[in-house]
């Protein structure tokens, strides 16, 4: 008996390294299964983060390219304002902040500042990411007209626009953008074509449902927590907004307007102006529910009525921090 038994301890010993090797395949099974799974259904499609150098620009007539902006709008494009004797307030977003799909005396900038006797100078631009926000406002709008700096500066954003901010290309527009990281002292730092992933993951992101839908993840959990490249990247380009006009001596106030299917409020960036002293309106957070016909119904863009909704918060929230503005 005794001689038998360390041929039997030999034999529970030995099948180790196949019970590793087993778990390791049934985990390899079983993401195959989840990604053949997410393709079949058409879930987490693939979004690749685009990369300095991965695209050439392509020729619209619409926009022109821009070296420090990406792009902007070409010239004739735009709309001239009187300035003699008039504050204004500058907006700074994407689409929604410009006004896509409505007329201009429908967005939400020109409804607010009549309301207000102001006069709305709108540098939203289709497309734009947070990084491309704060750029233009450092180098557009606390410059001001004539030298006159703005009254008051509102940033708005979706929260698709901070994941515009990691890309280097924006297809939509066919143009490259300014791509920046935070380096080992937080400090933004522009990516250059070194800074591209290693093949492996150059192919996930490419081409796997289940590494996208690992990235969501991380997205909407940096609504809520500030943690992932998505949040931490955007946050340093917000904080740098709110150093800029800081040092302008121009209030600021940050809108966060919901998507049509996504009506969630926003902590983080709730959190994060509050740690900064910086006026914030959660458009969602004051709806609660989002107003299915406050869009358009193929674009999701916020048609007239949504610009009205949102120009009537965008008021209450000027009056309510600077009642000298409100004329």
């Amino acid at each position: 008996m005794s001689a038998r038994a360390p041929s039997t301890a030999a034999r529970r010993r030995a099948p180790l390294w196949q019970k590793l090797l087993l778990s390791l395949a049934a985990i390899v099974v079983d993401l195959l299964l989840l990604e053949a799974a997410c393709r079949v259904s058409g879930a987490f499609p693939p979004d690749p983060i685009t990369w300095p150098g991965q695209y050439e620009n392509q020729e619209s007539r619409v926009f022109v390219a821009d070296r420090e902006l990406g792009w902007r709008l070409r010239p004739g494009a735009d709309f001239p304002w009187p300035t003699e004797g008039v504050d204004y307030r500058d907006f700074v977003g994407d689409s929604f902040t410009f006004g896509t799909g409505v007329r201009w005396s429908e967005t939400f900038a020109e409804q607010a500042c009549a309301r207000l006797r102001a006069r709305a100078v709108n540098h939203g631009m289709a497309g734009f990411g947070v990084d491309q926000m704060v750029l233009t406002l450092e180098r557009v709008s606390l410059r001001g007209e004539a030298g006159a700096p703005p009254a008051l500066v509102v940033l708005t954003l979706i929260a698709d626009d901070l994941q515009r901010s990691l890309h280097a290309y924006r297809v939509n527009a066919g143009f490259n953008k300014p791509s920046f990281r935070i380096d080992e002292d937080g400090a933004l730092v522009e990516r250059t074509p070194s800074d591209r992933p290693v093949a492996l993951l150059h192919f996930l992101d490419a081409h796997s449902h289940l590494h996208a839908a690992t990235r969501g993840l991380l997205r909407r959990l940096g609504r809520r927590w500030p943690v992932g490249e998505w949040w931490q990247v955007n946050a340093a380009w917000l904080r740098r907004a709110f150093d800029a006009c800081r040092q302008a001596g121009v209030p600021l106030l940050v809108v966060h307007v919901p998507q049509r299917d996504r009506c969630e409020p926003f902590p983080t960036l709730a959190q994060l102006c509050a740690e900064q002293d910086v006026a914030f309106l959660d458009v969602a957070a004051a709806w609660s529910e989002s107003p299915r016909d406050a869009y358009w119904p193929q674009d999701g863009h916020l048609n007239a009525k949504g610009h009205a909704l949102v120009g009537e918060l965008v008021v209450h929230a000027i009056t309510a921090h600077w009642p000298r503005l409100a004329r």
